[in-house]
């Protein structure tokens, strides 16, 4: 009865012992195939189509076992949906339902309503869908045109480093697409970890202190921040004196000027001989070269020995400047001779 009508010979010229091939038609599945005659027994598994060895169109093919599967099966298979088989283990092209994207995967390892879509999971790129610029088009304005790449060919999970345009300071800097989010600290200018001149620069935040900014500086006031933490040449707006000081030290009218507020000689400014004028009739000059002490390079609470001549007795003594200028402001006569006490004779040759 499963002898096929498309073989040549019918079944009663043929015995049941030969070897000789034949065609049959399966009474389950309806599917005619090829087999040998004497090893054909009623109920048995030799139709391939049954068996699962071989695609029947209409009975064990995937648009027929898997028609919701199926349906995501691309038009660019070189095969049809109904000329395989669910159990195939080879790869072919689908379409997502979700998302439109074509891939590629296994048959056998797929199920309708699985997460084979790599654009869906996050696997794959996919412009238009889950592309940087699709998903987060906020973050994606801030994308510098300066990258190599668009904001529609990476995503967000990305973790290369790309150029961003800050919204707040219009500054460029880099950072890995992942550590990304809008409204984050990650500009290093609005942060203040970098510089960008005309924004966060000394120039731009203190115009007035930057004015004192003196041009010996190897760097320039646009080049620094106010919260640097290293000293830097500075032009006394009073005295015009040249001197070193922290730059996040600094303020406007401060008494960091090492001259101004007497901490250190200026010549011809806060000096001793600038100072005192009148004092300078007592300074022996020639002992006090030989001291190596001039006084334009010294200043009122200099404490070293230095040598004086009296008004009065006409002796020569010795005294600290700081102690001159306080027996000066006591009104005290500061010659040992005319108080008194006589000193100890040195000779400078």
């Amino acid at each position: 009865m499963e002898w096929s009508p498309n073989n040549r010979r019918r079944p009663t010229t043929v015995r049941k012992q030969i070897k000789t091939y034949a065609l049959w038609n399966c009474p389950t599945c309806g599917g005619e195939y090829r087999y040998p005659v004497n090893e054909r027994e009623v109920g048995d598994d030799s139709c391939p189509y049954c068996n699962k060895n071989s695609v029947f169109p209409g009975f064990n093919d995937l648009l027929t076992t898997n028609p919701e599967l199926a349906m995501q099966w691309s038009s660019n298979n070189e095969r049809g949906a109904e000329t395989v088989r669910k159990s195939f283990r080879l790869y072919a092209l689908w379409i997502c339902l979700k998302c439109g994207g074509e891939y590629s995967a296994i048959i056998k390892d797929r199920e309708s309503g699985d997460h084979a879509c790599p654009y869906c999971s996050g696997a794959k790129l996919l412009p238009g869908y889950n592309d940087l610029g699709t998903v987060d088009p906020d973050l994606a304005s801030e994308w510098s045109t300066n990258n190599n790449r668009a904001p529609n060919s990476v995503m967000k999970s990305y973790s290369l480093t790309a150029r961003w345009t800050c919204q707040t300071c219009g500054g460029e800097y880099s950072c890995p697409i992942n550590e990304r989010k809008v409204g984050d600290d990650a500009c290093p200018y609005c942060n203040a970890d970098l510089i960008l001149a005309g924004y966060n620069d000394l120039l731009t935040t203190d115009p007035k202190l930057a004015a004192e900014w003196s041009p010996n500086n190897s760097r320039a006031a646009d080049t620094v921040r106010k919260s640097n933490r290293f000293p830097a040449r500075w032009i006394c707006p009073e005295c015009h004196g040249e001197y070193r000081a922290m730059i996040s030290e600094r303020e406007v009218d401060d008494d960091s000027c090492p001259y101004c507020n007497g901490r250190k000689a200026f010549p011809g400014v806060n000096t001793f001989k600038v100072k005192h004028p009148d004092l300078m009739e007592e300074w022996l000059e020639l002992e006090n070269s030989l001291l190596d002490v001039d006084p334009d390079n010294i200043i009122d609470n200099n404490s070293v020995y230095v040598w004086w001549k009296c008004r009065i007795c006409d002796y020569k003594y010795t005294m600290s400047v700081r102690e001159r200028l306080m027996k000066q402001r006591r009104g005290h006569n500061p010659c040992t001779y005319c108080n008194g006490r006589r000193i100890i004779i040195s000779h400078f040759i």
